[in-house]
């Protein structure tokens, strides 16, 4: 994208700030400059990619750190010490997320199933066009 150094650092505000106005101040613009370069398509695609990459990052680090969570959850329910409250909110926190893994799992699934039936009725439906 054909930004401007300013832009680039509009958005990389944008990443760290809770508010436009924020954002805008802290790179040294006008807010309305800043809700102008939203209205912008460019600016918006390279704000989409920035977040998406944070996203991606902030994911990777979570699922770094998803052995040792899991690793500290099972150390509370072997805890001989550990009253029962914090086993069973430990066990609840364990079960609680393996079912939302699995919903999302499934969900992931589905999702391809139907970009897969879509893929191919669109091609069926270009392959009668052309005959």
């Amino acid at each position: 994208m054909n930004l401007t150094p300013k832009q680039r650092k509009g958005i990389d505000a944008l990443m760290v700030h809770a508010t436009v106005v924020d954002a805008a101040q802290a790179v040294g613009i006008s807010r309305a400059t800043l809700f102008r370069w939203l209205r912008d398509e460019s600016f918006r695609t390279e704000l989409r990619r920035a977040g998406n990459e944070l996203i991606d990052g902030t994911t990777r680090k979570l699922a770094s750190l998803s052995a040792r969570a899991v690793a500290a959850l099972e150390d509370v329910l072997n805890d001989p010490d550990a009253g029962h409250v914090l086993k069973i909110r430990a066990a609840g926190e364990i079960l609680g997320r393996l079912l939302h893994l699995r919903e999302m799992v499934e969900l992931s699934e589905r999702m391809d199933a139907i970009e897969t039936r879509l893929n191919e009725a669109g091609e069926t439906n270009v392959t009668e066009q052309t005959n």
